[in-house]
């Protein structure tokens, strides 16, 4: 048996980008920040970049802004790539299966299935 799920709050990076690709599924993309505390530590974000599908990807573009606190629930898969120095980086990204808005009304949040 195998099991891969990941829970966080924090804070949208930037606006969101909605796109719509050449087979015409929609997709909304952000980076999330995720601040870990610790007494007498400076404050340090893990970022991630979430990924969401289809006619929820719509309703996150038109609710979430930089700043936005929301929860994300999904899969998190890393993903390895090399820049045009030739340096190799790793990114945490994230395929939300739930979504909840902060601040928004009770029916604005998001359950992506």
């Amino acid at each position: 048996m195998s099991f891969n799920k990941i829970t966080m709050v924090g804070n949208v990076g930037r606006d969101p980008e909605l796109r719509r690709l050449d087979d015409g599924a929609t997709v909304c993309n952000f980076n999330l920040a995720v601040d870990e505390t610790a007494r007498g530590r400076k404050s340090e974000a893990t970022w991630f970049r979430v990924t969401v599908w289809g006619e929820r990807a719509a309703i996150c573009a038109r609710n979430l802004k930089k700043g936005s606190a929301v929860y994300v629930a999904g899969r998190l898969k890393p993903k390895q790539w090399e820049d045009k120095e030739g340096e190799r980086h790793v990114s945490l990204e994230v395929k939300a299966t739930d979504i909840r808005f902060f601040g928004l009304p009770e029916s604005k949040s998001v359950r992506v299935a």
